[in-house]
């Protein structure tokens, strides 16, 4: 197979539907002591609004779920805002009250999509800076601010591959017949075969955890991307990254090899989750699903 160029969309090209004040048809509508605590902690002029439309009662029950969902939408973002201190079941709270869609990917990942967001707003905002000013209204959109939530996780989830270029999937993740001895065992990555030195790219933003030569690894890189989430590429022919370097999302910090114990070309490719291996083919469909929703 091979793998086409991925390149994270403009946040102007993502469908509305991916943005967390929609709520897709089918939900089950949130509780309305939610709503009513969400329009506590909205700003009054907010709350007013959302109030107008959600108790006058000639709305449509549609109307009525999407101005929950923008309820608490609009109190989750004042607290970030605000900088309150948020735990992982405030943005699993979040996360069912708006109908966020960018959960559902991210759920087929096996990884707690609340654990992960969580971790972008703890991580997103490393390696950032720029004279400050002062938001207008429109600016300060809960839209606007959401945005920017789900481009963040976009950055520091590894969503995208590693390989840019032509490549072929020559070994999936899990149980296989060793290449080597025969033998069956567990397989912790994902084999990606392509040419010497073809450009590796780190899936996510992150700090560089270790570099160079491990043993059956041969050249290799792990990157931590906070909260637990790691990547690892090894067999590299060369690495162009340091322990302790801070890496961006789509950073070259290698070039396709053979070192270590590999019986050809190509890149073992790893995603660790709390020191487990999981599944990386999972990350990486989720994110053609988000490129493929936003062309």
């Amino acid at each position: 197979m091979t793998g086409a160029p991925r390149k994270r969309p403009p946040l102007s090209l993502l469908p509305q539907t991916l943005l967390p004040n929609r709520l897709p048809k089918g939900l089950l509508q949130p509780g309305l002591t939610g709503a009513i605590l969400a329009l506590l902690l909205a700003t009054p002029s907010t709350a007013q609004t959302i109030a107008e439309r959600l108790f006058e009662p000639t709305r449509a029950p549609e109307e009525v779920r999407m101005a929950m969902a923008e309820a608490a939408n609009s109190a989750f973002v004042a607290r970030i805002v605000a900088d309150e201190p948020i735990a992982e079941a405030d943005v699993a709270s979040w996360l069912d009250a708006t109908g966020n869609e960018i959960a559902g990917l991210l759920a087929s990942t096996g990884v707690d999509p609340a654990r992960l967001v969580l971790g972008a707003l703890k991580n997103g905002t490393n390696g950032v800076g720029g004279p400050f000013q002062e938001l207008n209204d429109a600016q300060a959109l809960p839209e606007l601010q959401m945005a920017a939530l789900i481009d963040r996780v976009m950055t520091t989830v590894p969503l995208s591959s590693p390989v840019r270029g032509e490549y072929r999937l020559t070994s999936g993740f899990g149980p296989r017949r060793d290449p080597i001895r025969g033998r069956f065992g567990f397989h912790r990555g994902i084999d990606m075969s392509g040419a010497q030195g073809t450009p590796i790219h780190a899936t996510a933003a992150g700090t560089v955890l270790r570099a160079g030569r491990y043993g059956a690894y041969g050249n290799l890189v792990e990157i931590d991307h906070g909260n637990g989430v790691h990547t690892l590429y090894a067999h590299l022919h060369t690495y162009l990254v340091r322990k302790g370097d801070v890496v961006a999302a789509d950073q070259k910090i290698g070039g396709m090899g053979r070192t270590g114990r590999a019986t050809g070309v190509h890149l073992h490719y790893e995603v660790i989750v709390d020191g487990q291996p999981v599944d990386p083919q999972r990350f990486l469909d989720v994110g053609e699903l988000l490129l493929a929703n936003a062309s």
